[in-house]
């Protein structure tokens, strides 16, 4: 045994020697096993030295000899500020974080980390019949002043650097399926209304914004279900910050209208047809406001590759999840991505190979049609990165109700993001 301690920006963490640990790290200089010496509970810690890039994605493979709950994973933290680690980056000074294990009483092995995708640990999976393996990961992005541009020198940057991805205060944890959402937990997500009829504006799908001028989502959201052809401009509206799809009186809203619909080329609108470019952009009126309720996604900025993606977790949230008594309020819940082959079996239609599009399982609950437009988004480090577009939101004709036992079917949006700069920027 050693005496451990680290330091922390709030001053020394009471630190001991770690009792009866027979795990050893794979990797001694890059993760070691610390214990609190007031909690007597183990953590890691992670030191990178000498990332040499501007931009650290660190993903860390672990092995826990328990069934975890879903969603209870522990956390992984810098010990530093963000702003002193980012001083730290550029000063070439080590990188530390913490990690936080999900069970006090059992502590998993490290599998492997990865720094920017490339592997500098590898270690073994944990033996024994009841095993768990899952990913912690973190993202930290360090602008470099020769080629930042301020904010309002284009409005509609996609990426909206700052704010983008990051839920308001009000979110504080993981999804519990077709829970309802807080207020501000998804400040992207912007409701899309028909209003051809003065009586009274109808909700048809989800949006997600990407710009103050932007907002993605399904192509098929564009057209008339009914008379079968597209929607005009004056038939539409969105309105970001909306919380009750049935309260229009509340000052915090934004109600923009629609100044232009661009469908993807590729798309063709027909009743059961599985697309794989079911994805459209609205081009707003006027600029949408940014603060606490209203913010944009971060557009996905990693591996295309789905392989990359099978077995991640992503949030989906939207006024048509698992309705109920509260159905002007948007739920969400967490579905797992899955590949293509799984895919197929489940909703029982061949999904080619190159296809643009992936499933996600909901398990035991389901995006409805209602949902359709809305996005499914994946956590990196602190931000939110919009992945998917729901497409088909599975509908059990024999119950009338969700098919919570099918996957849903998403437009992956990472092919397309060359056609969204396109979109923005002209």
């Amino acid at each position: 045994c050693r005496w451990l301690c680290l330091t922390l920006l709030l001053g020394l963490l009471a630190c001991s020697f770690v009792e009866g640990l027979t795990l050893k790290s794979p990797c001694p200089t890059v993760f070691t096993y610390r214990q609190d010496r007031t909690t007597k509970k183990v953590f890691g810690l992670v030191e990178l030295n000498k990332v040499g890039s501007n931009t650290v994605n660190l993903s860390v493979e672990l092995s826990i000899g328990i069934l975890l709950k879903e969603n209870n994973f522990g956390s992984i933290t810098l010990v530093k500020s963000e702003e002193q680690t980012k001083l730290d980056l550029t000063k070439q000074q080590p990188v530390q974080y913490i990690i936080r294990f999900p069970n006090s009483d059992h502590v998993p092995a490290v599998q492997g980390i990865k720094v920017n995708d490339q592997s500098i640990c590898t270690g073994q999976k944990l033996p024994g019949k009841v095993v768990t393996t899952f990913f912690l990961e973190h993202s930290l992005v360090v602008e470099s002043k020769s080629v930042s541009r301020s904010p309002s020198a284009n409005a509609s940057n996609v990426k909206s650097q700052g704010t983008c991805g990051i839920p308001s205060a009000v979110y504080s944890n993981q999804a519990i399926n077709g829970t309802r959402a807080a207020k501000g937990q998804f400040p992207w997500a912007t409701p899309i209304f028909d209003i051809s009829t003065p009586s009274k504006s109808l909700y048809i799908c989800g949006s997600t914004i990407i710009t103050q001028r932007h907002l993605v989502t399904a192509a098929h959201c564009m057209y008339n279900p009914l008379k079968g052809n597209q929607r005009n401009t004056n038939e539409l509206s969105t309105v970001p910050g909306m919380y009750n799809i049935d309260n229009l009186s509340d000052v915090e809203l934004q109600v923009r209208n629609v100044l232009k619909i661009f469908i993807h080329e590729d798309y063709v609108h027909k009743d059961n047809y599985l697309s794989d470019s079911d994805i459209a952009v609205l081009g707003l009126q006027q600029s949408i406001t940014y603060n606490d309720l209203v913010r944009p996604i971060c557009l996905w900025e990693y591996d295309d590759s789905l392989d990359k993606i099978v077995g991640m977790k992503g949030l989906v949230s939207g006024w048509g999840v698992q309705k109920s008594e509260d159905g002007n309020f948007p739920r969400y819940l967490t579905a797992t991505i899955v590949d293509r082959r799984d895919c197929s079996r489940n909703i029982d239609k061949v999904v080619a190979p190159l296809a643009r599009l992936f499933c996600a399982n909901g398990h035991g609950s389901a995006p409805c049609t209602d949902d359709t437009g809305s996005g499914i988004v994946i956590k990196r480090g602190e931000r939110y990165f919009l992945r998917g577009i729901v497409s088909v939101g599975q509908f059990d004709v024999k119950t009338q109700t969700c098919a919570k036992d099918k996957y849903v079917v998403c437009t992956d949006i990472a092919p397309f993001r060359h056609w969204f700069t396109k979109i923005v920027k002209g």
